[in-house]
């Protein structure tokens, strides 16, 4: 297998008096701080971008830095372990683009596809959900319910909000509408019994072939339906699977 290089650094052309909220900013021998930035280098091709490291709470956190040093041997064991997950994260999603089998590979854009692969599945299931139900409520006698929902909130926290309306159509005897969002919940629940507490990104999703895993622990726990349930999890992953095919 060829090789992948990756190398981390500030970058000097972004000082800034403060630390960031948003980005990890690291404090430089003359008290400025400098966003981290991480270079990949694959084919004799390299791309450079900002590191997707959430920064500490304290600016302090990660010690004081040189600027042009590689940071990925760093001494500081807390910026050390993020490093290398990051690391391990960015090698999946270049292997994921077979550089060493496409010869049209290219690195051209990169760092917008790591940042769509490393969105965790959990964020991704549910959003599916939110805007399945959605579909559902619009095609239905509950249209104008779709204008008040807050669809930004979770599909769980929706979910919880339309139970008690859930019941009175049960009673109705509302049966298509019922099945329909209980084919929904299905796929919300049955991901969540999988993943538990474990964070399962894109890229880790298709890298590890959890798309497989999931049909073998929904049959080895007798799920109903449960490729239909597997299918429709999948179906989640060929919507952003774009990038990988």
């Amino acid at each position: 297998m060829g090789k992948i290089t990756l190398k981390y650094y500030l970058d000097r052309r972004l000082k800034s008096k403060q630390a960031s909220k948003d980005e990890v900013f690291l404090k430089a021998a003359d008290g400025y701080y400098y966003p981290l930035y991480v270079q990949v280098i694959c084919k004799r091709q390299n791309t450079k971008f900002r590191s997707f490291i959430k920064p500490p709470r304290k600016s302090t956190d990660f010690g004081v830095y040189e600027i042009g040093r590689d940071l990925g041997d760093t001494d500081n064991k807390k910026l050390r372990g993020l490093i290398e997950q990051e690391k391990k994260s960015i090698r999946t999603v270049v292997l994921l683009l077979r550089p060493f089998e496409n010869e049209k590979f290219s690195l051209a854009g990169f760092s917008s596809v790591y940042k769509r692969s490393v969105v965790e599945m959990s964020f991704l299931v549910s959003n599916h959900c939110k805007q399945a139900l959605k579909k559902v409520m619009a095609g239905s006698k509950f249209k104008a319910m779709t204008e008040i929902i807050d669809w930004q909130l979770t599909y769980v926290v929706i979910k919880s909000g339309l139970n008690g309306m859930l019941r009175f159509i049960a009673r109705r005897n509302k049966q298509k509408f019922l099945n329909q969002v209980e084919e929904i919940d299905k796929i919300f629940t049955a991901f969540g019994d999988y993943a538990g507490k474990k964070t399962i990104t894109l890229s880790q999703w298709i890298a590890e072939d959890h798309g497989q895993k999931i049909k073998n622990f929904l049959i080895r726990h007798k799920y109903r339906e449960y490729d239909k349930i597997s299918a429709g999890i999948q179906a989640v992953v060929h919507q952003h699977n774009l990038d990988f095919k």
